[in-house]
């Protein structure tokens, strides 16, 4: 086998492991998400916590208040940020009606079945 091939699939190989990990990891803060969501816009127990410094996801992917490279919600919607997810009726209903209203927690129960559609599609690439 020549150098250049045996540099090349080890280069594949390195790639493919960061892929793995980055996938396992998306699937971790999609899962703290959906517990975010469900938690304290749902059920009620902080309504209202829309903001970037409360989604694991933004945490990881929100780089300098600009854009969300490699985030899994902007990769699934081809938006940048949570443009073109339930997250933006999420936002404008407490805006409009309020973060207890029967508006923001339909867009937030919305959001919920969102994310777990996301999670479901890393999770089925993984197998």
């Amino acid at each position: 086998m020549s150098e250049l091939k045996k540099s090349i699939q080890s280069l594949q190989k390195s790639v493919d492991q960061w892929k793995k990990g980055k996938r396992e990891k998306d699937i971790q803060l999609l899962q703290e998400s959906i517990e975010h969501w469900q938690k304290d816009n749902v059920e009620q127990e902080n309504p209202g916590l829309l903001s970037t410094y409360y989604c694991p996801l933004c945490g990881e992917y929100f780089y300098q208040k600009v854009f969300c490279y490699g985030c899994p919600v902007s990769e699934f919607s081809g938006e940048p940020g949570c443009y073109g997810t339930p997250w933006q009726d999420a936002y404008d209903a407490k805006q409009s009606h309020g973060p207890t209203s029967p508006q923001f927690i339909d867009a937030s129960k919305a959001e919920v079945e969102f994310l777990k559609k996301v999670k479901r599609g890393l999770e089925d690439d993984s197998e």
